[in-house]
């Protein structure tokens, strides 16, 4: 641990409640255990107001959930810790941290204001270890969007869930963004694909999970929008499918905001369709797209297979149909599955011509020789023939800015690059 000697206190990193308008969570970790805690905060700095433990179990990790915040409005903070069973002092009680709620709209609200527009990121597969650093993104994000309210991450953010040198690197990573932007996460296999490091996901991201024994699932609101936030690692069990209680849960959530005519985002870790590495996923195709066709879902985002890609399934129909991305290479460019240009002694699935894959320019690609039955079980030509958009094996995170019916994505790369563009409307809700 002498390599992270400087850096041993974790936080403080925010992220919404349900409702983004009301709610924000403050959580960090701290090197010694501490019995009392406060938290400071207000509208105008050094007007604060106070929330205060006396008293708690001694603990690492602790979190604040601040309620009842008024909607698009600036808080700043201060986190308090005393009492140690060390008896020492943490450098962070001097600091001021700000965050800003969310946006919120009722019915009577015009959505297409630009004052009510808004803009987000997603980033997956990002493995923070040690010897990487994973802060490039976030040092383009400030560059071409300022302005974000918050980002998503789609699961892998550690390399090892299990290692506390890649849980230290995280945090040191991105410390800088970590107390002014939340940060929303889906479970990975890297960091939640078992018992014991789901076990320290869920103890150490603060989200407002439904039934943390059946899995990290849960939802938020945003503005005009709902986010749909799966666990397809199910508690730790490793299984990219549902839980009975996580597919009954989804069903209720998009049948509500589908009600309320809201864009609906629905975001994982494992892939559903891509000609990647893990390439098409035949049980989330079975389990996922039907619930996903019948309440007219605007976008699925997932990562695991480690480039950008985009499908469009249902393009033509009356509702609009649903894009899916694949947002899979977030770290360095290590990250990147280059490998998919090769035959790899009969693993790929779909050998790509060249950093590029495009079915209207390159047709249907062929996989590996002497790839096993199994393996051609993890293509879906179909699928590729009639939604795919856009593949490339560079890394990445993709912008999104939603004004009202509208939404314009932009994937970009580490260099400011523009990959990738798709603007579409609000699907047609029942």
């Amino acid at each position: 641990m002498k390599v992270f000697e400087e850096f041993k206190n974790w936080g403080p990193y925010i992220s919404y409640g349900y409702d983004s308008s009301s709610e924000m969570r403050i959580s960090f970790e701290t090197e010694y255990y501490y019995t009392q805690k406060s938290i400071l905060y207000a509208k105008e700095n050094n007007k604060f107001q106070k929330i205060e433990y006396t008293w708690c179990e001694p603990d690492k990790h602790h979190c604040f959930i601040l309620k009842n915040l008024q909607p698009n409005t600036e808080y700043y903070y201060k986190i308090v810790v005393g009492n140690s069973l060390k008896g020492k002092k943490d450098e962070r009680i001097d600091k001021v941290y700000k965050f800003k709620t969310g946006i919120a709209l009722n019915e009577n609200e015009n959505a297409d204001n630009d004052e009510n527009s808004f803009e987000f990121t997603i980033v997956g597969d990002m493995h923070a270890k040690f010897g990487s650093n994973i802060s490039k993104s976030f040092e383009i994000m400030d560059l071409v969007t300022p302005n974000r309210a918050f980002t998503i991450t789609l699961g892998d953010c550690i390399d090892d869930g299990n290692e506390e040198l890649d849980w230290q690197s995280f945090f040191r990573d991105l410390n800088k963004w970590l107390p002014f932007i939340p940060i929303m996460n889906v479970t990975g296999n890297h960091d939640a694909g078992d018992h014991t490091k789901y076990s320290r996901f869920i103890k150490t991201f603060d989200h407002p999970y439904i039934n943390k024994e059946k899995g990290a699932f849960y939802s938020f609101r945003y503005g005009n929008a709902a986010f749909i936030m799966l666990d397809s690692n199910n508690a730790g069990n490793f299984e990219p499918t549902p839980s009975d209680e996580q597919y009954e849960w989804l069903e209720s959530e998009l049948k509500k905001y589908n009600e309320l005519n809201l864009w609906i985002f629905v975001m994982l870790h494992h892939q559903i369709y891509s000609s990647g590495d893990f390439a098409m996923s035949p049980i989330a195709h079975q389990v996922y797209r039907p619930l996903f066709d019948e309440y007219h879902v605007d976008a699925v985002f997932y990562g695991h297979d480690h480039h950008f890609e985009a499908f469009w399934t249902n393009k033509k129909s009356n509702w609009g149909g649903t894009k899916y991305f694949v947002v899979g290479a977030g770290g360095d460019q290590n990250h990147v599955d280059y490998s998919i240009m090769g035959d790899r002694d009969g693993a790929t699935k779909y050998i790509w011509p060249g950093r590029i894959y495009s079915y209207k320019q390159h047709g249907i690609i062929s996989p590996s020789n002497n790839i096993s039955e199994y393996a051609k079980g993890f293509r879906n030509d179909e699928i590729v023939k009639n939604a795919q958009l856009f593949g490339i094996l560079e890394p990445h995170f993709v912008y999104v800015r939603i004004k009202g019916n509208n939404c314009f994505l932009k994937t970009i790369g580490y260099q400011k690059q523009v990959f990738f563009e798709l603007n579409f409307k609000k699907n047609i809700h029942k």
